[in-house]
């Protein structure tokens, strides 16, 4: 019925997503560096240090806008990133 489907449309929206840099290889550390500190506002140095002690936390309860720029920015470097989805129950729909 409609009211399901807006249902399901609100669930949908209001999903929250982890995302993580699990794994970089050594050829690939400098381009994964240089996404986390564009992406974290942090300098190289700290970025390449946190690419060398994985995992990464690249973003925590993100919405869907927020973990699609992290995923685009991270697809450049041929790096996967490990996603957390976060889908709110029913009984929680009312809560902020």
């Amino acid at each position: 019925t409609r009211k399901e489907s807006s249902a399901a449309s609100d669930v949908y929206k209001r999903q929250e997503y982890d995302l993580h840099l699990t794994a970089c290889p050594a050829d690939r550390l400098l381009a994964a560096a240089k996404a986390a500190a564009e992406l974290l506002g942090i300098n190289a140095a700290e970025a390449l240090n946190r690419c060398r002690q994985l995992p990464l936390i690249l973003g925590e309860r993100v919405d869907a806008r927020e973990r699609d720029r992290i995923e685009a920015r991270f697809a450049d470097t041929c790096l996967p990133l490990q996603r957390t989805t976060h889908v709110p129950l029913a009984w929680q729909m009312g809560r902020p």
